[in-house]
């Protein structure tokens, strides 16, 4: 991937920014993204250093947080890739249901997109959790209804976020210009706050964080997250009929994609069990653990690894066997 930096470019009170474009080589498909990467004033030096740093972290870490890929997969269904949590947009009725709206230049982008490009006024919003890269940029929207799990919207309400809220605690149906979307709640994983929508006749699953394209899972503790809830979580999930499913983060998967994820998750837990039973302590644990297969499920930039999952596997079935 070609990279180039033009800083300067919007640079007014909030700062500089710093604008980066991509063009992927022959053969890596024909994406163009725009990316803007906000420097504070006093690091304009710091910039080459910068535009390093995203060269490296092209493909991963700039995909998913900067820049944002429009994906039209047929007149009513957009996915937005990238520029924080995937996102998606569907058209019915003259308006849009639109999911997880990005932070920063992402979430501007993505609503000039729909509202101004498309021309449709976005009537709902789904979050699948409450983390500012996929909520944030709620607040850019006139008064849609935001359907949200209700401890999510509680962390939301805590940060100053207010909404016209409808909480999901089970499920919610909609149909929406002839189709129907279910919106279900169907376990803990990420947070204890997620949510997912199933888009039937599609058989399209949207998991948010529950799933990242070939990455290692990611969970927040801090929001009751869980790696043991996660594999429960997942469980339920592949028993709804779907085919294909748009990641919280990365490209889109097929539910082959999710059963590895689970079987994963059911190997690290056994790894861990056979260390505990051997009594070791939790780092010697750790060290002692290893998985085959698997070597597709990268690190998270930034947040997790392959050793972060096993301790946390580790810390949580400890936790489990303590009375």
């Amino acid at each position: 991937m070609f990279l180039c930096a033009v800083p300067g470019c919007n640079n007014g009170a909030r700062g500089l920014w710093v604008t980066v474009r991509a063009r992927q080589k022959a053969g890596m498909g024909s994406r163009r993204g725009l990316w803007e990467v906000p420097v504070n004033r006093s690091l304009r030096r710091a910039v080459p250093l910068v535009v390093c740093l995203l060269a490296l972290l092209s493909g991963c870490g700039v995909q998913m947080f900067l820049r944002v890929d429009r994906v039209d997969v047929d007149e009513r269904l957009r996915y937005f890739l990238g520029g924080g949590g995937n996102s998606f947009a569907f058209l019915h009725d003259g308006v849009a249901f639109i999911s997880d709206p990005k932070l920063g230049p992402g979430a501007r982008r993505f609503r000039k997109d729909v509202e101004v490009d498309l021309g449709r006024q976005v009537q709902r919003i789904l979050l699948t959790h409450w983390h500012g890269d996929h909520a944030n940029g709620v607040d850019l929207y006139q008064a849609p209804v935001v359907i949200v799990h209700p401890n999510a919207r509680k962390r939301l309400e805590e940060k100053g976020m207010r909404a016209h809220w409808v909480e999901v605690e089970r499920e919610l149906s909609l149909t929406l210009g002839g189709e129907n979307v279910r919106i279900l709640s169907m376990g803990s994983g990420h947070t204890d706050g997620d949510v997912v929508a199933l888009f039937v006749s599609r058989k399209l699953l949207v998991t948010g964080d529950l799933v990242l394209d070939h990455y290692e899972p990611h969970i927040d503790e801090k929001s009751g997250g869980s790696l043991l809830a996660l594999r429960d979580t997942l469980d339920q999930l592949l028993t709804l009929d779907f085919e294909r499913v748009l990641p919280g983060h990365g490209e889109p998967m097929v539910k082959a994609d999710v059963v590895h994820l689970r079987e994963y998750l059911r190997a690290v837990e056994a790894q861990a069990k056979v260390a505990l039973d051997k009594g070791l302590a939790d780092e010697a644990a750790v060290a002692s653990m290893s998985v085959s297969g698997f070597d597709d499920l990268k690190a998270l930039p930034f947040a997790t690894a392959r050793a972060d999952t096993f301790r946390r596997m580790v810390k949580e079935l400890r936790a489990a066997k303590s009375p």
